[in-house]
């Protein structure tokens, strides 16, 4: 519940004639990579 009230991240819910068959949750990176940074 806290990544969905944490403006940081995005959620889409992929639906099919009305059932849901997937999702995406995209935010904050933590990886520890030189590309990786805050936007």
């Amino acid at each position: 519940r806290a990544v969905l009230e944490d403006p940081r991240y995005a959620l889409w819910l992929l639906e099919d004639d009305g059932a849901a068959i997937g999702h995406l949750l995209a935010g904050p990176c933590h990886l520890p990579h030189p590309d990786a940074t805050e936007a």
